[in-house]
């Protein structure tokens, strides 16, 4: 992979810490509500990106699948079919 990374890490992990503030949660709490060990947010507060499957349950925890506000670059991101690497 070349480029700066797509993904923005740290709007997700400040996205997360706002719903837990307002709900009044804490990390483990979330993640027993999302089935993640509590470690994936210690990953997240030092900038590691989640893997597919935790980004799913993150994002639906948080009630929206719509992963494109965390993309560096705004809605604009896309790859076209016949581009896609590995296809």
């Amino acid at each position: 992979m070349t480029g700066d990374p797509l993904f923005n890490v740290e709007l997700l992990y400040l996205a997360l810490d706002r719903q837990r503030r307002r709900r009044h949660i804490t990390w483990g709490q979330i993640g027993r509500e999302a089935g993640l060990p509590r470690s994936v947010f210690t990953r997240l507060g030092r900038g590691h990106p989640p893997g597919v499957e935790t980004l799913a349950r993150l994002l639906l925890w948080l009630g929206d699948t719509d992963v494109a506000p965390y993309l560096k670059g705004g809605t604009n991101i896309y790859v076209r079919a016949d581009e896609s690497p590995g296809l």
